[in-house]
């Protein structure tokens, strides 16, 4: 081999060597850099599902208190209706009493709002 051969071998080869490091190098960050980029991406999302898991348990409470509340409040309605319909017959009882008793009294009004859930007859 002439020696104008391995002189020129010897400074490409450096030069091969070199851009192959460097490409090789850049790869290896771009690499880096792509890995670092998914890695804060799956970071930042765990704290998206951490925050609306902390979301959804304050909710889930605020509607098993709501719940609560709401069935609370029926009982209590069942109860004032079962009353409001005790009472209503109760009077209706008494205003016929009264009439049989005192057929030519006029017994009081009652208040307006209890006319038509009265029903009761003064003429008979």
């Amino acid at each position: 081999m002439p020696s104008w051969v391995s002189d020129l071998i010897t400074p490409v080869g450096l030069v091969v060597v070199a851009v192959v490091t460097f490409l090789g190098t850049r790869y290896a960050a771009k690499q880096s850099s792509r890995a670092a980029a998914r890695t804060a991406d799956v970071q930042s999302r765990q704290v998206d599902v951490g925050e609306w898991k902390s979301l959804i348990d304050a909710l889930r409470g605020e509607i098993e208190r709501l719940t609560t509340r709401v069935e609370s409040l029926e009982a209590d309605r069942t109860l004032e209706r079962a009353a409001h319909r005790s009472l209503l017959a109760y009077t209706r009882t008494l205003l016929a009493w009264a009439h049989r008793m005192l057929p030519n009294e006029t017994p009081p009004m009652p208040p307006t709002a209890f006319v038509d859930e009265l029903a009761y007859i003064t003429e008979r």
